[in-house]
C-alpha cells in the first residue's frame, strides 16, 4: 500500500501530513508501535512507526537527530505522532 492510500483510511483522514509529494508514493509494508529508540534492532524498510512520543521525549537534540538519521538509513516510510495520551 502506498502512504497516500494509507492516509485516506479513517484513522488518518484528519491527519496533518508533513511530507513532499514524492514521499506520499512510498510503500508501507508494516507498522510498529515505538516503545524503544533502538530502531536499528527492530526497524525495517517501508515501515510506518506509530508513537505517542513517550519513548522520544527524554532524548536530547543530538540523540533525537541520531534517531531520525537511523530511520532514514533503514528506509522507514514515516512516523505518526498521536497527540493524545496513548496510542
Amino acid at each position: 500500500m502506498k502512504l497516500k492510500d494509507l492516509l485516506k483510511r479513517s484513522p488518518f483522514e484528519s491527519a496533518k501530513v508533513i511530507v513532499g509529494e514524492k514521499q506520499l508514493h512510498q510503500e508501507v509494508l508494516s507498522a510498529m508501535i515505538l516503545e524503544a529508540v533502538d530502531i536499528e534492532i527492530w526497524g525495517e524498510p517501508h515501515q510506518i512507526i506509530l508513537t505517542s512520543y513517550f519513548a522520544l521525549e527524554r532524548l536530547n537534540s543530538d540523540e533525537l537527530d541520531a534517531f531520525f538519521k537511523k530511520m532514514s538509513y533503514i528506509g522507514t516510510t514515516g512516523l505518526v505522532l498521536k497527540m493524545d495520551r496513548l496510542i
